[in-house]
């Protein structure tokens, strides 16, 4: 209490006199439950432990009162950023964290190992874990780890305690464990010699800490932990790690006790000892020798049983004649053999199709570039012992086996069902293209040769008006009009579908150019109706060179600015306003006005040929211009799609692929009025 008082009398005088807060009377410090010795629980579930203790004497130095919360992890985590507790302790610093928490100076270094079952072998770091599940501790800094070194297959646990528990119950055999709860709960459930673990994946350092920018608070948990000394931070790590059995006067004095006896007895049981060592170490090493092979016979066992078991077949050959040295029960089963010996007797060269690309020539030089340590991945024709032919993926590297470098393991599977597919799917594709190709062969010529038909009869229709039109009542002149009116429709029908058949067919190459200019094309292109309805089309201040058909992209934009520039509201001046962004190979543009808008019902409707949603009488067009725009976007490898609110207007947006880094542009801020 003296210490609080003094930190409030001396804070206004720091402060120039202001007026500053009081020390808080109690504060709330969360932590991770059951993390022997730090922090666990004794059998009637109290709180215990070297945090418990060292908190428990910081608030007598303090006066403030310390409410601790051991929990899981995560929820501790959680309580921090729902503003639950004031402090966090037993964290890790990371990365992640950084923005998060201001830390304090680490008071512990925790290794972290991998533990895994002694039934396993070949686990030594963290590279070695792919294919096998993995137990962490749900918001544990291995978890994070694990995932950015592409190990995915994991199972989290709330606790270590319940991680232990799993793997004593068999549900795992490998877990990420820091080492201290590791040795505590593996002694604890008589665990310690089914399981071995690794040198550490890394070691982190204990901390606590606050949320961040609250210096106040930290400044106040640093002073209070200033006033522990360090005898005694001793007396309580003594307390739960432990102390030797005799101290270091009782250790000297033993030291000499037991020089001056054992010279004494050197000297009389010598040779005694020297027998009875000779015959100890001649029985050690033969326990070592016994242990050492059947170590060995057990790694082979084990080692046969994955190579047998594997669904790919595996061969082992020599660099350089290729021949075969030990092959998998896949293998055999995939060429059919009947046992191993038949195919190291057979001639390699009758695995093969043995005609160019497929023959013995062609299997020295892969060989010979996986022997210079390139591994190599082919496709490749294999023969049957029946002398059957099928397709084959082979995956070919250097490997070190027996003492030797001169062997490859060679790694076969069976893709004929994928190369059937492949070819199917080859065949599909050609069709389709042909048929595409008729059909917009067949949409040119019908379309062209149509329009003649109609300007006849429009032309014969003012004939007849000119010739006969005093003779006719105003019903027959309404009836000429429609006559009239339809084939001009029917002719602008024509003509919009002879443009969507060109387009793809008719344009220009796709080459490099700046969009700046395709852009001034399409607003030039509609500038009378832009300057009738007093339009303001706004383009951003830097527009990218792309490789595309500039006609069509001309084509695209145009189309989208005077459908803007059609469907406006009624005493509304038009604005349109272009932006592009870069999606990685892809730029985004997007096209936005001010409109009446499209219902959210339509929005699929609207990208198909001929589709209106409003009747001629309101708005003239054929309803292919979007079906257009659809047609180029996908030519450019892009998509289209439209966002609208119904009465505020509309915005398309589309992809196009083409990806230039040079860029070019109107000035910043160009508009066109």
């Amino acid at each position: 209490m003296i210490a609080m008082a003094m930190l409030l009398l001396a804070a206004p005088a720091a402060r120039g006199g202001q007026t500053v807060s009081p020390p808080p009377t109690s504060i709330t410090v969360v932590m991770d439950d059951n993390y022997p010795p730090y922090i666990f629980r004794s059998g009637d579930g109290q709180l215990q432990g070297i945090l418990k203790d060292t908190w428990d004497l910081w608030s007598s130095k303090t006066g403030i009162r310390v409410e601790l919360k051991a929990m899981d992890w995560g929820k501790a985590q959680q309580a921090m950023i729902t503003k639950n507790a004031d402090i966090i302790d037993t964290i890790f610093r990371t990365p992640e964290r950084e923005p998060l928490y201001d830390f304090s100076p680490s008071y512990a270094t925790i290794a972290v190992p991998i533990y895994f079952h002694r039934s396993i072998s070949g686990i030594s770091d963290i590279t070695t874990l792919r294919g096998f599940t993995v137990g962490v501790k749900e918001g544990d800094a291995c978890f994070g780890k694990l995932i950015a070194n592409g190990i995915a297959s994991l199972v989290q646990y709330p606790s270590y305690e319940a991680m232990v528990d799993a793997a004593a119950n068999n549900e795992i055999r490998v877990f990420c464990l820091d080492k201290p709860p590791a040795d505590y709960f593996l002694y604890k459930k008589s665990m310690e010699k089914e399981f071995r673990y690794t040198e550490p994946l890394y070691t982190g350092q204990f901390h606590w800490a606050v949320h961040k920018g609250k210096s106040d608070l930290y400044s106040l948990v640093q002073s209070g932990f200033a006033r522990i000394s360090q005898s005694e931070r001793d007396g309580i790590e003594r307390k739960w790690m432990g102390a030797p059995l005799i101290g270091q006067d009782e250790i000297r004095f033993a030291r000499i006790i037991t020089y001056v006896f054992g010279g004494v007895a050197a000297v009389t049981i010598v040779l005694t000892v020297w027998t009875w060592m000779l015959r100890r170490q001649v029985a050690a090493r033969t326990r070592g020798l016994v242990a050492a092979h059947d170590a060995l016979v057990e790694s082979e066992n084990r080692f046969r049983t994955i190579f047998d078991n594997i669904n790919d077949a595996i061969f082992i050959q020599e660099i350089d004649t290729g021949a075969i040295l030990a092959v998998n029960h896949r293998m055999l089963e995939m060429y059919g053999y009947a046992s191993e010996a038949e195919v190291l007797a057979a001639n390699p060269s009758d695995l093969r199709e043995n005609s160019p690309p497929f023959d013995d020539r062609a299997a020295k030089v892969w060989r010979a570039k996986a022997a210079d340590g390139e591994p190599q991945i082919f496709e490749w024709r294999a023969r049957t012992r029946a002398g059957d032919l099928f397709w084959i993926e082979v995956s070919m590297r250097r490997a070190h086996i027996g003492g030797t470098g001169d062997r490859l393991l060679v790694v076969v599977r069976d893709i004929s069902e994928r190369k059937q597919a492949e070819l199917a799917l080859g065949e599909r594709t050609q069709d389709l293209e042909r048929s595409n190709a008729d059909l917009e062969q067949f949409a040119y010529v019908a379309s062209h040769d149509l329009r003649e038909p109609l300007r006849m009869i429009s032309s014969y229709m003012a004939l007849l008006e000119r010739r006969y039109g005093d003779r006719l009542d105003a019903e027959g002149h309404e009836f000429i009009g429609f006559a009239r009116e339809g084939a001009v429709r029917m002719d602008g029908l024509i003509r919009d579908l002879l443009e969507f058949s060109r387009v793809g067919r008719m344009s220009d190459p796709a080459a490099p150019q700046p969009l700046a200019p395709l852009l001034t094309r399409a607003i030039e292109g509609l500038r009378t109706v832009v300057t009738e309805r007093d339009a303001l089309i706004t383009l951003p201040p830097e527009l990218p060179e792309i490789a595309c058909s500039g006609g069509d992209i001309a084509r695209l934009f145009q189309n989208l600015f005077s459908n803007a520039l059609k469907f406006v509201v009624p005493g509304r001046r038009p604005r349109i306003a272009v932006t592009c962004a870069r999606e990685g190979d892809h730029w985004k543009f997007t096209v936005a006005d001010n409109g009446i808008g499209i219902d959210p019902a339509y929005f699929d409707r609207i990208f198909k040929i001929f589709q209106r949603l409003h009747t001629r009488d309101n708005y003239e067009g054929t309803g292919i211009g979007l079906a257009i725009c659809r047609k180029i976007v996908e030519r450019h490898g892009g998509h289209i799609w439209v966002e609208s609110t119904t009465g505020e207007g509309t915005t398309f947006l589309f992809t196009l692929k083409g990806i230039v880094e040079r860029k070019s542009g109107p000035p910043p801020g160009q508009t066109a009025e």
